[in-house]
This record gives structure tokens, sequence and C-alpha cells, in this order.
């Protein structure tokens, strides 16, 4: 289709495709040129603006016009036409520009602008006007044509992210089908840009969401009482810390960073090692840490801290920091170690008391005893001397007696429960039943008896306890004796072997206690031991 004025009837075919082909190349080096504009665009209107810019630059109008949110409607988003010449048409249109909505009717004129290609050339914008109404009564359409001087058009399709995004229209009346290309070609500029448009916007919502998300993280540790910290995962240098390491280092933020290893050198020397290979072995599993420790503050204090440490990852799953909060535990590890030192305190306490009741115990009922025997032998074999009041004196002794055996065999009874649990020591089991034969001197007089001992070897052991149990069966083996015949009871012992074992922990003592007694029957073992 020839466009060309009158004095192409003087140039000769040849010639004329050599004009067309140079105007050509003259429009898309000129695009070319537009294009660095549009890419540097930033936002929407920056890229229409720049697009337009470069249309107008070389004679042409431009419509950009975009899909709006429901992809059912084209809107217009930019015009280059004198704005005198708009007002005009929208009074003639009964519309304003930004009111623009064009219907995307099923078959219509965009799906065909789509189908045809990336660009497409027409001789006039009568059928988009048109479609912009597709209901009766339509606006003089003709006259709004002519108004802006409406004749060819080149439409090229807006694209981004591989999807449909608009049109760009450029209008003119030196426009050729052969100018397609370039609109084309500034069209796909337009749309990278409008795609970086996009990207830039994202990245900007993202790095914005990610800076509120730093302050509420930061409003949120500067309001705790506790230290925050955020570390290097690889060399644990802290890299970020709020205001609480003032009140638990003694040290401000800014001289926090100024030295970089100033936690490590905070250790205190006994735990050290300790800590850090702690944090080793987690960095290694990415294992949380909860460890308690000693740091050394700025003052010299020596304070106890809880540090609870966690990995943070980015979205591969790879590490990316250390993020814990640490907390001042000196308060209770002291009140710790006094009720350590309170309790300490009050098993010695007790011990010493325990120790007192068997002493007390073994050491004075025995003695009791021959109180009691003599003071009643004394009233037996003298009471008819004595007058009324040295009996008196007599049966008193005797009752106090019988009452402080009482009480002692209560305190005995308290010191059997109380010293179960005491620690053994070396015991010579010998040396344990002689001084049970000599606490029962007067038990043995009176029965005639004799107690042999005979060879028993030294055990670990509660030597009261081995004492009293010696007293008890040596005991018992002069209560229940033949009447006609004296008690005689031997005593002996040996260590023996379980199973072939050699160590002394496998090792057990047997001891035997035997008697000339009446003995009991078998059916009542059980029960008596």
């Amino acid at each position: 289709m020839d466009h060309s004025d009158g004095s192409s009837k003087h140039r000769t075919r040849p010639e004329a495709e050599e004009e067309e082909a140079s105007r050509s190349q003259g429009l898309l080096l000129a695009l070319s040129q537009a294009a660095s504009l549009v890419q540097r665009a930033r936002t929407d209107k920056e890229v229409c603006r720049a697009v337009g810019d470069a249309l107008s630059g070389l004679g042409f109008e431009t419509v950009i016009l975009t899909l709006t949110d429901d992809r059912e409607h084209l809107a217009l988003r930019h015009l280059t036409f004198e704005p005198a010449i708009v007002r005009a048409a929208e009074k003639l249109l009964g519309w304003r520009t930004q009111d623009v909505r064009l219907p995307l009717a099923k078959g219509g004129f965009y799906e065909r602008i789509v189908a045809e290609g990336p660009s497409t050339f027409r001789e006039t914008v009568f059928e988009l006007l048109g479609g912009a109404f597709p209901h009766r009564p339509r606006p003089p359409m003709r006259q709004v044509v002519a108004l802006l001087g409406l004749k060819q058009a080149i439409y090229a399709l807006l694209t981004v992210r591989g999807e449909a995004y608009g049109l760009l229209i450029a209008i003119g009346d030196s426009l050729t089908e052969s100018d397609a290309p370039a609109i084309g070609a500034l069209a796909g500029q337009a749309s990278v840009a409008l795609e970086n448009v996009q990207l830039y916007r994202d990245a900007q919502q993202q790095a914005e969401a990610l800076q509120e998300a730093a302050e509420r993280y930061r409003s949120l540790a500067e309001s705790l009482g506790e230290m925050v910290y955020r570390a290097d995962p690889k060399t644990l240098v802290i890299t970020y810390v709020n205001r609480a390491v003032e009140r638990i280092y003694g040290c401000t933020v800014e001289e926090w960073f100024r030295e970089p290893n100033l936690w490590e050198s905070t250790l205190h020397p006994a735990d050290r090692e300790r800590v850090l290979a702690t944090f080793t072995a987690a960095a290694e599993k990415a294992e949380d840490v909860v460890i308690e420790y000693r740091i050394i503050r700025k003052d010299g204090q020596v304070r106890w801290v809880e540090d609870r440490a966690s990995w943070e990852r980015d979205r591969h799953g790879q590490v990316r920091s250390l993020t814990g909060i640490m907390y001042d535990v000196t308060a209770r590890r002291q009140a710790e170690e006094k009720l350590r030192l309170y309790a300490t305190r009050l098993e010695r306490s007790n011990r010493e008391l325990q120790d007192f009741a068997l002493i007390a115990s073994h050491d004075l009922r025995e003695p009791l005893r021959k109180v009691q025997v003599f003071g009643e032998r004394l009233q037996a074999r003298y009471g008819d001397v004595l007058d009324e009041r040295g009996i008196d004196y007599l049966q008193r002794m005797n009752e106090a007696a019988r009452r402080m055996q009482a009480l002692i065999d209560s305190l005995l009874t308290l010191s059997r429960v109380q010293t179960k649990a005491l620690p053994s020591v070396p015991v010579d089991l010998a040396a344990a039943a002689r001084e049970a034969v000599s606490d029962l001197e007067v038990r043995i007089r009176e029965t005639g008896a004799r107690v042999l001992v005979g060879e028993l070897p030294t055990i670990d052991a509660d030597p009261v306890q081995m004492r009293e149990l010696f007293q008890n069966l040596i005991g018992n083996a002069l209560k229940f004796h033949r009447a006609e015949e004296p008690p005689v009871v031997q005593v002996h012992g040996q260590l023996l072997n379980d199973d072939g074992g050699d160590t002394d922990l496998e090792r057990r003592c047997r001891v035997e206690v035997r008697d000339n007694g009446i003995g009991f029957d078998e059916r009542y073992l059980d029960p008596i031991f």
C-alpha cells in the first residue's frame, strides 16, 4: 500500500523502496536509542512516559492500554495527544480518559490483535474505538477520529512474565506496515522494562518487609531485660547484641563491637574449654545449646549466665547465624550454693546426732543394767538390814534406772533407723564381738555362761551395727538357754568367695554364732530374721 505524497510519482520503484528502507532503519535506530531511556525507568508511569516521548520524537502519537486486574477490560494508561484535543474528545465521548475501560469480548478486537502476532498494522483505529461502546447509542466516532487525527496505527503486544499485559499503539499519518517490526521491538523493550519494574517493586516490598521485621525484632530485643544476641555460626563473633549487655557484662554495645572476640575473652578460665567445646560440637550438628557458665565482667565481678542458643537457617537449609538469649542466673546459683551448704551442714549435724545416739545408747545400756542388777541384789541381800528410808532410796534408784533403760532403748531404736545409710569403714569383727561380750558381762555371770570368740576377719561395715549384731545374737543365746546347763556360745567367721571371684568387691563374710540353747522351730526362721 502506497502512503507516499504526490512527489512519489516522479520516483522510480527502486528509489521508493530504498527511501522506505532508509526510513525504517532510521526508525529502528531512533527507537534503539530510546530503549535505554525506557530501561532506566523505575515505575509503570516512567516506562509509559519514556515510550511516549520516544514515539513523539518521531512524530507519532502514543496510546498505551493495560489489562485490568480482572483481565476483562483494557484501561487507558498513557496518552500523548495535546491536552486541549483530549478535553474536546472527552466532551464528545462523554468520558474522562482516566475512566476509559474497553471490554474484552470473546473473539473481539483485542483477541484478534493477540492472535495476529506481536505487532500489527491497521489503517484506522475506528474499530478499536467502536469496541469501547458495544451497546448503542454510540458517540459520534467519526468526529472523534477526525478531531484526534487518527489514521494509520500499529498495535504491539505488551507482555510481562510471559503473560499478556496490554497494548502499545503508535498512531501517525506516515506509518506503514514496514514500521511494525520497529514498533514491536520498542514494545518488547517496554515489556522488559515493565517486568523489571515489577521485579524492582517486589524486591523493594521484600526489602521493606525484611526491614520491618528486623525493626520489630530489634524493638522486641531492646525491650527485653535479658541479653539477646546474634553471632557468626563459624567464628562465634557477636554481630548483634541488645542493651542488656551493659547490665550483664558491664560494657556498652559500642565497646562490644570494637572487640570482636570480647565474648570469648570474658569466659571464666575454669569454664572456657567446656563452653567452646559445647558450641563447637553443637555447630557441627546444628543442635540447640543450653549451657550455664561463668563470665568475668568488665569490673572484675564473676557472674553466672544461662545461655540458650539456636541456629538460624536460610530457605535452602543452610545455617545462617546463631541466635541466642542470655540470662543472669547468679542469684539463683548463689541460692543453690547456700542451699547446698545448708544441706551439708544439716547432714553433718544429723550424722553427729546419730553418732551420739549410738554411742550413748550402747555405752550407757550395759552400765545401767549393772546398776539395776546390783541394786536388786543389794535390796535382796541387805533389805532386812536397811531401814525404811534406805529401802525407799533403793526402790527410787531401781525405778529411775528402769525409766533410763526405756529411754536408752528408744534412743537405740532411733539410731537403728537413722544409721542404715551410713558409709562403711573397715571393722575388726573380733574386736566388735569382744566389746559385745564386755557389755553383757553381768548377764554372763548370772547364767554362768562361757562365750568363746574365735577367729573373725576385718570387713567394710558400720562398726556400731556390727557391735549391736553380736550383742543381740549373744544376748539371745544367754537368754534362751537350758535351765540345767550353763550356756556355751561360740563365735567365729571367715571371708567367702562367690562364684570363684577374686576381687574384694565379690567377697562376702560368713559369721557363725553357735550355742547349746533350746533353739527354735524352723517354721519361725523367716519371721525371726
